[in-house]
């Protein structure tokens, strides 16, 4: 897990302050008094020492008083501190494991499904905001094109990429289709389009490949062009979402959740807000530190999957400052390795 880390060194006592006011603050959405830690937490000094303990807090910047109550809360400066340094790390629980492995293996050998499954899986489980990116095109190459036959003039091409990207596409031809003119396709992609990059996949470069074929072209041209169609979307990263609507239930995004929500449906915008936290680790990003006005008060947890030995794409939770890091932290990193390992699976199928 990637640690923001901060220099300041705290007591044994102010850290279990800090990190109750964050767990209680997490669980309840209400600031939290020096009369609960005393009360309910058993420090075992007085009040008048955790209220000193709490006022020295403050000060460091690692608590926040809202000036509607006399509690307080963890500042995102607090909340980064109780992630890096006392927070417990945690496993998902079996009940989850199994919730998760039984919705997605139900889609096994779907890339879209998976992936689609894989958001909306965690969205329901962390009550928050799910985002994954589909595999990244940069440096992948198609692995080979399969063609099944419909019936008539009809046929489905498949193209399967490195990434673990199946795309597909239904042509109809000019003519019945016939096993000659299968036979053509599969020479023509294995000699000028397997092994490419998708984006390589130019109409140029389908413009010279279909003069190559003289009288064949004409009949050739509409799997050429079912071809080209799926190359241009095997090419650009696209982005699924799932649990939107969570996000109107968090007062912390009062007034906000509407920009937030637009954010994270833009293709682009998400792409770029996921593909710049991730390097193979679990990355928390907490307000500012996602260096995007809608995210202010929000934090995004992700992590990268990765398919045949290298990084292909990014999923990730987005919720308010005070989710549930310890619970949602394990989810995100067993759903990104789930989703590689059955990508990966797709792919050498």
């Amino acid at each position: 897990m990637q640690k923001g880390g901060d220099s300041v060194e705290l007591s044994e006592r102010k850290e279990r302050i800090l990190a109750t006011i964050a767990e209680t603050y997490i669980a309840t959405g209400e600031p939290v008094g020096s009369k609960f830690l005393c009360m309910r937490a058993g420090f075992g000094v007085s009040s008048a020492t955790i209220r000193n303990e709490m006022a020295a807090l403050t000060e460091l910047g690692f608590l926040e008083q809202p000036h509607t109550s006399a509690g307080r809360i963890p500042s995102q400066k607090g909340f980064r501190y109780y992630v890096d340094h006392l927070m417990g790390q945690y496993d998902p629980s079996p009940v989850d494991i199994f919730r998760i492995r039984s919705r997605m293996d139900f889609n096994e050998g779907d890339t879209q499904r998976v992936l689609a499954t894989a958001a909306n899986t965690l969205a329901e489980l962390t009550g928050c905001a799910a985002v994954i990116t589909t595999p990244f095109a940069a440096g992948s190459r198609i692995m080979r094109t399969d063609l099944v036959p419909l019936g008539g003039k009809n046929v489905m091409m498949v193209l399967s990429v490195s990434n673990g990207m199946l795309k597909s596409r239904i042509c109809r031809c000019e003519s019945d289709v016939s096993y000659e003119m299968l036979d053509l396709f599969y020479k023509i992609a294995g000699s000028g389009f397997v092994q490419r990059s998708p984006d390589e996949i130019t109409t140029a470069l389908v413009q010279t490949v279909a003069a190559s074929l003289g009288d064949k072209a004409f009949e050739m041209a509409p799997m050429l062009a079912a071809f080209a169609d799926a190359a241009k979307e095997a090419a650009s990263t696209d982005v699924l979402t799932a649990g939107l609507s969570n996000l109107l239930r968090f007062r912390d995004f009062e007034g906000r959740a509407g920009a937030l929500q637009d954010l994270l449906r833009n293709r682009s915008s998400a792409v770029r807000l996921l593909t710049t936290q991730s390097d193979g680790n679990v990355h928390i990003h907490l307000g500012t530190e996602n260096r995007c006005r809608e995210l202010v008060n929000a934090s995004v947890v992700c992590a990268g999957y990765s398919v045949d030995g290298r990084e292909t794409g990014v999923l990730g939770i987005v919720g308010p400052m005070r989710m549930d890091y310890a619970g949602v932290i394990p989810l995100v990193r067993y759903t990104a390795a789930l989703v590689g390992a059955m990508l990966d699976e797709n792919m050498h199928n």
